[in-house]
């Protein structure tokens, strides 16, 4: 769980290093999908990473979001339902 958590934390201070170097002044969201059948990272490790690597807040949206995710052959697919998390910014 930790590599995971490290990995959305590096993520969000990646990207607010970048806003700064385009010279962004103002907050921007990131948008995470987040598998609801994914056991890798909880909900609450995620938002913990985000808020680890400068996120000001996150949020979930109630919405639950429908799409396929595809094999890695292009061949197959299947549908699978995602949360999608919110995180603001401060640049």
């Amino acid at each position: 769980m930790k590599l995971n958590m490290s990995l959305y934390e590096k993520t969000t201070e990646a990207i607010m290093k970048a806003c700064r170097h385009f010279g962004i002044q103002s907050s921007i969201n990131i948008h995470v999908y987040s598998s609801n059948i994914n056991p890798k990272i909880s909900k609450s490790e995620l938002h913990e990473a985000l808020k680890d690597g400068g996120a000001k807040s996150v949020e979930t949206d109630n919405r639950k979001i429908r799409h396929k995710v595809g094999s890695n052959n292009g061949l197959d697919s299947v549908p699978l339902v995602s949360n999608l998390h919110v995180a603001t910014l401060d640049i």
